[in-house]
């Protein structure tokens, strides 16, 4: 009798099948499986590595992002000029503001307002610009600093030199003297009511970073009495 041929396998050849290899399906000795304590050091670096990152955010916030901490507060003691002799036209009231020290208006004329100015922030602060400001009826020239130490009163310090950026330590106070050039009005044109102002921005640099903020004036107030229509008016 004649041997029948497979149909499918003419030559009667064996074939091995790999059905591992048809499946998908690898060898635990074809590649390295991580072991569990290199899974949990992945994640333990992942944690670390985010905390680090949230850790830096609120640093951040809370160093840099976030107010200085400054602020002006005592007085102010408002004068015509710079001698502070001059009371002219300037009066002092209570208010829910705090102190209001309402100054009668002047066509081109001066004001000089004594503050005392605190770092009540968590880092030294670099006082770098005090900017000119305008405000229309009146504006803001420049910042000078007292030289004389400080004994907790405003209004004492007799010894003012020129602005330079100087750095307020945590907790200390400088006396300074704010600056003011009224606008050069017609009265004609002028009616009663007031401008008034409670802060005064400042340029400032913490932990190397440079920064604008409004400083406010603690419980007062600066008001000059005027509105309406001035013909040379300090604009922006």
């Amino acid at each position: 009798m004649n041997d029948v041929l497979d149909p499918l396998d003419p030559f009667d050849i064996p074939v091995e099948v790999d059905i591992r290899a048809l499946s998908g399906r690898t060898s635990p000795a074809s590649g390295p499986v991580p072991s569990r304590w290199r899974v949990r050091l992945v994640r333990v670096a992942v944690a670390a590595l985010v905390g680090v990152v949230a850790g830096g955010g609120l640093w951040w916030e809370r160093a840099v992002a976030a107010g200085p901490g400054l602020e002006f507060y005592g007085g102010p003691n408002v004068y015509r000029d710079a001698a502070a002799t001059d009371l002219s036209g300037i009066s002092r009231r209570e208010n829910v503001l705090g102190d209001e020290v309402d100054v009668d208006f002047r066509p081109d004329g001066r004001l000089f307002a004594s503050f005392g100015l605190v770092n009540n922030g968590h880092h030294d602060v670099r006082i770098v610009a005090a900017p000119p400001e305008r405000m229309y009826y009146w504006a803001f020239e420049t910042m000078s600093v007292g030289s004389d130490p400080d004994r907790g009163l405003v209004g004492f310090d007799s010894h003012y030199r020129p602005f330079r950026p100087f750095t307020l330590h945590v907790g200390q106070t400088v006396e300074v003297r704010l600056e003011y050039r009224t606008a050069d009005c017609d009265p004609a044109g002028l009616q009663s009511g007031s401008s008034s102002v409670r802060r005064l921005p400042l340029r400032y640099r913490i932990l190397g970073v440079t920064r604008t903020a409004d400083v406010p004036f603690r419980d007062a107030a600066l008001s000059l009495q005027t509105i309406g229509i001035c013909t040379h008016p300090l604009s922006r």
